[in-house]
């Protein structure tokens, strides 16, 4: 599955063809002297099509053999190619085909054969990007007249054969509006580029001399370099300051796929050691019901400046935040988070707990948030299904702040596996650890996110549809993930993940339901996108904010003595 989006990018970025409305640094001065352009990120693949010998990532072989994730793969890619019809003109183009038939059969191509790609720094305000990919005679004879196409009704010119290049092609010159766009074969390789004739001559020149524009793989099958620091203002839905360089490799080893990236920060990390505070005698794992755990540490200084830390004026955010999942009820997800007088804190942050919904939740058929007397909680009640509740615990490891969906199963003396504890103590250095069995936990994200739309009155996306046909299917096919992260450097992280897909369960669904939205491809960092725009009829009266109930009378938590 994650084959279907290597390319997405990049095809977008083929598709703008050297636009110049979007600049991703400032160009030079006029007296300045021009600098090279930066290298913003390359990409090479190797393709689907080297790797049908391959016996690796078995489990992703069958999946992708499924006809459920053929006729999802499909309509994906159908969906990418109409997207691209926001690029060209609203009137103009007269061909019987238009510009999605012109684009959809290139992507097949993006996904089967290998590729590379550059995106490089603005030159005259545009960034340029090039793709270098392998195809016969005949395809790379579709690519040519079917881009022909797109560039005429694009530019609103008829491109012109090259004559000033040794290779065979063609080109469509800049305007004030669009940046220029050249088509050339060398070999067996195809290069569409906006790039300046100099970078696209020493890109042919190795093409000519050494068969290829970049060495062959042999450790990886994807790998991948981004200077997420000059992509910022591209990049400015994430809640991140310190941009990294990223290095990103994924290749199959047995029946997993293993992803290893590398983040470089130019500023030194603010992360620091400090012991595990495992709420042991919280998480327990009845039956061995446990599905899925995750632990962070060092969290603090992110968590600092988030909107809900904001919306809550938590001044002193936890430092370390651990999560788990039991399987039997799709709703039995919990969090836990070490605070010094918790109680307190739960107090004081308990009157703008309602300021964290969104306004698909402020509905007065959606219950209200209110203290219950006897246990000392927070309680969300007159919801369907579930019963979100924030409590404070005292336990030998601590005081803790555990919030959950649904009420906790009895308690036993069923521990965490050991193996578990074990895989977060032998590194001093790991920040982040996520293990879950994936398709249990796809199977509650899906039914989380069922019942999201459901409270927000929001029409849930139709089962018949290819992507949620697909992750019915999946949902059998996916054993456990593994995921790490470990601070090795004071500038740099590592991030490592062994899977199936190399996705959780939570990706799965969201890049699911992101690719079925009603805005895709736009919005990818939309956390319940819009399915279905049509709302559920519900007879209420107009939303408003539920309120909290006030906290029952008690006596204060004494302060430790300093």
């Amino acid at each position: 599955m994650k084959n279907n989006f290597i390319g997405i990018a990049f095809i977008c970025l083929v598709l703008v063809l050297g636009c110049k409305e979007k600049s991703v640094e400032s160009a030079a001065p006029p007296s300045a002297p021009k600098p090279a352009p930066k290298i913003l990120s390359t990409y090479h693949y190797v393709g689907a099509a080297q790797l049908t010998g391959n016996t690796n990532a078995s489990q992703l072989r069958k999946i992708w053999a499924m006809p459920e994730t053929v006729r999802f793969r499909n309509e994906t890619l159908t969906k990418i190619a109409k997207a691209s019809q926001e690029f060209f003109p609203k009137h103009g183009t007269n061909a019987a085909i238009g510009p999605s038939g012109w684009i959809r059969p290139l992507l097949d191509d993006l996904i089967q054969a290998e590729s590379f790609g550059e995106l490089r720094g603005a030159v005259n305000g545009a960034s340029t990007f090039t793709l270098a990919i392998q195809l016969n005679a005949e395809r790379a004879q579709i690519w040519s007249t079917n881009l022909w196409q797109a560039a005429s009704a694009r530019q609103g010119v008829t491109p012109v054969a090259l004559t000033d290049v040794g290779s065979a092609g063609w080109e469509v010159q800049a305007t004030n509006q669009t940046g220029g766009i050249r088509f050339l074969r060398e070999g067996p390789w195809v290069v569409v580029t906006t790039a300046p004739a100099q970078t696209q001559s020493n890109l042919l020149a190795k093409i000519a001399a050494e068969g290829r524009p970049i060495p062959a793989a042999t450790n990886y099958w994807f790998d991948a370099d981004v200077d997420s620091r000059q992509l910022q203002n591209w990049l400015e839905a994430l809640p991140i300051k310190n941009f990294p360089n990223a290095h990103v490799t994924v290749t199959g080893r047995g029946e997993n796929l293993h992803t290893d990236m590398r983040l470089t920060f130019a500023e030194p990390l603010s992360w620091k050691y400090q012991p595990w505070q495992i709420p042991t005698n919280i998480i327990q794992n009845p039956a061995n019901s446990l599905i899925s755990f995750a632990a962070a540490r060092g969290v603090a200084s992110l968590l600092k400046d988030t909107p809900v830390m904001q919306k809550l004026e938590w001044a002193t955010p936890p430092d370390q935040l651990f999560f788990w999942s039991q399987f039997q009820v799709p709703y039995r997800s919990y969090a836990a988070a070490p605070v010094a007088n918790a109680s307190n804190v739960l107090h004081e942050i308990s009157p703008r707990l309602p300021s964290l919904l969104n306004t698909n939740l402020m509905h007065p058929g959606n219950g209200e948030i209110r203290w219950t007397t006897n246990h000392s909680r927070v309680v969300w009640v007159g919801l369907p299904f579930i019963t979100p509740h924030l409590r404070p615990l005292k336990k030998p490891e601590g005081e803790f702040l555990v919030a959950g969906l649904f009420p906790p199963p009895p308690a036993t003396n069923a521990p965490l596996p050991a193996e578990l504890l074990a895989s977060l103590s032998h590194d001093t250095n790991t920040c982040y650890y996520h293990w879950e069995i994936t398709q249990e936990r796809l199977y509650q994200w899906r039914s989380l996110y069922s019942l999201y739309y459901v409270i927000a009155n929001l029409r849930p996306p139709s089962e018949s549809t290819a992507g949620q046909q697909w992750l019915t299917a999946v949902s059998t096919n996916l054993g456990n993930s593994v995921t790490e992260m470990t601070v090795t450097s004071p500038e740099e992280m590592q991030f490592m993940r062994s899977s199936h897909l190399s996705l959780t369960g939570l990706e799965i669904v969201q890049l699911t339901h992101w690719i079925e939205s009603t805005n895709f491809p736009h919005n990818p960092f939309e956390m319940f996108p819009v399915c279905e725009p049509t709302p559920l009829k519900r007879l209420v009266k107009p939303p408003v904010m539920p309120a909290i109930s006030p906290p029952p009378q008690r006596k204060p938590v004494p302060q430790p003595k300093r």
